[in-house]
Protein backbone atom coordinates (compact mmCIF):
# COMPACT_ATOMS: atom_id res chain seq x y z
CA UNK A 1 0.00 0.00 0.00
CA UNK A 2 1.61 3.17 -0.97
CA UNK A 3 1.33 6.39 1.37
CA UNK A 4 -1.10 9.18 0.49
CA UNK A 5 1.15 12.51 0.30
CA UNK A 6 -0.41 15.83 -0.52
CA UNK A 7 0.83 18.82 -1.19
CA UNK A 8 -1.01 22.14 0.45
CA UNK A 9 0.90 25.49 0.04
CA UNK A 10 4.16 24.05 0.34
CA UNK A 11 3.71 21.58 3.21
CA UNK A 12 3.07 18.11 2.68
CA UNK A 13 0.37 15.60 4.53
CA UNK A 14 0.36 11.98 4.75
CA UNK A 15 -3.18 11.12 4.99
CA UNK A 16 -3.46 7.06 6.66
CA UNK A 17 -6.54 5.26 6.79
CA UNK A 18 -8.35 4.39 9.97
CA UNK A 19 -8.67 1.70 11.74
CA UNK A 20 -11.86 -0.40 11.20
CA UNK A 21 -13.62 0.48 14.21
CA UNK A 22 -12.84 3.85 13.93
CA UNK A 23 -13.62 4.40 10.43
CA UNK A 24 -16.98 2.96 10.48
CA UNK A 25 -17.79 5.10 13.65
CA UNK A 26 -16.95 8.48 11.56
CA UNK A 27 -18.60 6.82 8.48
CA UNK A 28 -21.83 7.10 10.34
CA UNK A 29 -21.43 10.38 11.80
CA UNK A 30 -20.19 11.31 8.19
CA UNK A 31 -23.50 10.01 6.87
CA UNK A 32 -25.53 11.76 8.93
CA UNK A 33 -24.63 14.91 8.42
CA UNK A 34 -24.44 14.07 4.16
CA UNK A 35 -27.77 12.47 4.41
CA UNK A 36 -29.25 15.28 2.59
CA UNK A 37 -26.53 15.38 0.08
CA UNK A 38 -26.40 12.02 -0.87
CA UNK A 39 -29.01 12.29 -3.55
CA UNK A 40 -26.94 14.82 -5.09
CA UNK A 41 -23.88 12.99 -4.91
CA UNK A 42 -25.18 9.49 -6.26
CA UNK A 43 -26.12 11.20 -9.46
CA UNK A 44 -22.22 11.95 -10.44
CA UNK A 45 -21.09 9.08 -12.69
CA UNK A 46 -18.38 10.63 -14.29
CA UNK A 47 -14.74 10.90 -13.14
CA UNK A 48 -14.15 13.48 -10.63
CA UNK A 49 -11.15 15.39 -11.61
CA UNK A 50 -10.90 18.95 -9.45
CA UNK A 51 -12.98 17.42 -6.57
CA UNK A 52 -15.40 20.13 -7.43
CA UNK A 53 -18.51 17.53 -6.04
CA UNK A 54 -17.02 16.51 -2.68
CA UNK A 55 -15.95 20.23 -1.94
CA UNK A 56 -19.42 21.20 -2.78
CA UNK A 57 -20.97 18.60 -0.68
CA UNK A 58 -18.92 20.06 2.24
CA UNK A 59 -19.95 23.47 1.63
CA UNK A 60 -23.17 22.37 2.19
CA UNK A 61 -22.07 20.61 4.62
CA UNK A 62 -20.82 23.47 6.92
CA UNK A 63 -23.30 25.36 5.66
CA UNK A 64 -26.76 23.37 6.81
CA UNK A 65 -25.27 21.15 10.08
CA UNK A 66 -24.93 22.31 13.37
CA UNK A 67 -21.63 24.21 14.16
CA UNK A 68 -20.47 21.28 16.88
CA UNK A 69 -21.60 18.85 14.96
CA UNK A 70 -19.49 19.71 11.72
CA UNK A 71 -16.05 21.01 13.62
CA UNK A 72 -16.29 17.47 15.82
CA UNK A 73 -16.69 16.12 12.54
CA UNK A 74 -13.44 17.76 10.80
CA UNK A 75 -11.11 17.24 13.68
CA UNK A 76 -12.07 13.44 13.94
CA UNK A 77 -11.35 13.39 9.79
CA UNK A 78 -7.93 15.41 10.54
CA UNK A 79 -6.79 12.38 13.68
CA UNK A 80 -5.61 10.03 10.71
CA UNK A 81 -3.16 13.40 8.98
CA UNK A 82 0.38 14.02 9.36
CA UNK A 83 2.19 16.35 8.95
CA UNK A 84 6.06 17.08 8.09
CA UNK A 85 6.18 17.25 11.71
CA UNK A 86 4.43 14.42 12.84
CA UNK A 87 0.81 14.94 14.80
CA UNK A 88 -0.96 17.80 13.28
CA UNK A 89 -2.31 20.20 15.96
CA UNK A 90 -5.80 21.25 14.74
CA UNK A 91 -5.94 24.70 16.36
CA UNK A 92 -2.43 25.76 14.46
CA UNK A 93 -2.16 24.08 11.31
CA UNK A 94 -5.52 25.36 10.32
CA UNK A 95 -5.40 28.98 11.78
CA UNK A 96 -6.03 31.15 8.47
CA UNK A 97 -5.40 28.22 6.38
CA UNK A 98 -9.35 26.88 6.56
CA UNK A 99 -8.85 26.23 2.44
CA UNK A 100 -6.14 23.06 3.21
CA UNK A 101 -8.74 21.87 6.31
CA UNK A 102 -11.26 21.42 3.59
CA UNK A 103 -9.05 20.20 0.71
CA UNK A 104 -7.72 17.67 3.09
CA UNK A 105 -10.80 16.59 4.49
CA UNK A 106 -12.23 15.71 1.11
CA UNK A 107 -8.98 13.40 0.57
CA UNK A 108 -9.30 11.89 3.76
CA UNK A 109 -13.23 11.22 3.00
CA UNK A 110 -11.99 9.84 -0.53
CA UNK A 111 -9.06 8.18 1.13
CA UNK A 112 -10.86 6.34 3.96
CA UNK A 113 -15.03 5.63 1.90
CA UNK A 114 -13.68 5.79 -1.77
CA UNK A 115 -15.26 2.37 -1.71
CA UNK A 116 -18.56 3.63 -0.55
CA UNK A 117 -18.77 5.94 -3.54
CA UNK A 118 -17.70 3.28 -5.77
CA UNK A 119 -20.54 1.31 -4.48
CA UNK A 120 -22.63 4.35 -4.96
CA UNK A 121 -21.82 4.35 -8.69
CA UNK A 122 -19.37 7.55 -8.59
CA UNK A 123 -15.84 7.39 -9.57
CA UNK A 124 -13.79 10.15 -7.22
CA UNK A 125 -10.79 9.86 -7.62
Amino acid sequence: MSLNIKDYNGKKYIINSFKGRKGLIVKVKLLKLLNPMLAELKGVKDDVTDNAVLFKALQNLLESSATDDVISLLEELMTCVQGENGVVDFDTEFQKNYVTLYKLAVDVIKENYGDVFQALGMNVG
